[in-house]
């Protein structure tokens, strides 16, 4: 997994620096994305990885909310450095659990569903989880 955050993150800058230097670049296509059961409102990479862990995000949703797949629509993948072993998201956490002061790699899925954005969040050392108050 790391190895794919590394990639995505090069990426990212190759295309944010490529972007600068002249007419911003065109957002990738999807390339033969298998189809979703729910709906695709947000740029795809067409990673194995980032597609997984849409999937997984959507099926999460599914058990969290009793929403049919069908009504959640994925709306964007970033691609974020945590400032720290938070995630982004303290309220995830013990209290009193030792939180790594170092900055993480990871990435943020949003969905939208029944008119609210829900955010999973993710990366190199934590599954991904529902972040349920920033």
């Amino acid at each position: 997994m790391k190895d794919v955050l590394k990639f995505l993150s090069i990426f990212v800058l190759i295309s944010v620096f490529l972007g600068g230097c002249s007419s911003p670049a065109p957002q990738p296509e999807p390339q033969n994305v298998p189809e979703r059961p729910y709906v695709i409102e947000g740029a795809l990479l067409n990673s194995p990885s980032q597609l997984n862990w849409i999937d997984e995000a959507v099926d999460d949703l599914v058990d969290e909310t009793g929403a049919e797949i069908g009504d959640i629509a994925y709306t964007e993948f970033e691609l974020v450095v945590w400032p720290d072993g938070h995630y982004g998201c303290p309220s995830h956490f013990d209290e009193d659990a030792a939180i790594d002061p170092e900055s993480k790699e990871g990435y943020k899925i949003s969905l939208r569903w029944n008119g609210r954005i829900y955010f999973y969040h993710g990366g190199e050392a934590v599954e991904q989880f529902l972040c349920r108050e920033l």
